[in-house]
């Protein structure tokens, strides 16, 4: 086995863990929000004993994967391949003794980077918001119906009353037809980034 055989392991455990741990949270957000166009259960509470248990449950499952599954955490072998803790170890399921050093793997052997997390996590957290957008789009489909026609751009705020597939449409046309003066205001003097309001105007005037 050699350190991308390695990697291609820790990078599927991560995606897996980090995209259910983003749901957890999301999940945890929007209850304390009152998002509940972004919940999967109806009740607040049970949306964040969810959320918890998601989190938890990713927490779980990234660190006790070596014990079911065949990697660079075994015994340790002089006939083996550079693993935990950087020794020679047969690639085979981790006992209960070797498990606190099983995910301990330099980067250089295989192990995931700092750089490597930084690319991935942003495409597990992304799957994950767009999952639970869908999920629970679906799980609320017989929720109330939102206006067909959007007259303000507060976002996420709509999801407190409907779902993100029902307003999705007449959000994306209301932004079609006032993104000028929507980005305007963002950049107003007064503002952060009130100098901008320049460039924007120029935009405006064309």
């Amino acid at each position: 086995m050699t350190p991308q055989d390695i990697g291609d392991i820790f990078l599927r455990d991560y995606l897996v863990a980090m995209y259910l741990a983003t749901l957890g949270v999301v999940q945890i957000g929007a209850s304390h929000g009152g998002i509940s166009g972004m919940l999967f259960l109806r009740s607040e509470r049970a949306s964040r004993v969810l959320g918890s248990l998601l989190m938890v449950g990713a927490l779980v499952f990234f660190f006790t994967v070596p014990l079911w599954d065949d990697g660079p955490w075994g015994a340790e072998s002089p006939n083996g391949v550079t693993g935990r803790e950087g020794r020679t170890v047969v690639w085979e399921t981790s006992s209960w003794d070797d498990l606190t050093s099983a995910r301990n793997i330099n980067d250089i052997d295989g192990g995931f980077s700092g750089g490597s997390q930084g690319i991935w996590f942003p495409l597990a957290a992304g799957l994950a918001l767009i999952s639970t957008y869908v999920i629970s789009s679906i799980i609320h489909r017989s929720g109330p119906r939102p206006p067909s026609d959007i007259t303000s751009n507060s976002g996420v705020e709509h999801l407190k009353s409907s779902t993100w597939l029902k307003v999705v449409r007449p959000s994306l046309g209301y932004w079609r037809h006032r993104w000028r003066s929507e980005v305007a205001d963002e950049f107003a003097l007064g503002r952060p980034w009130g100098g901008v309001r320049w460039l924007v105007w120029k935009l405006r005037s064309k």
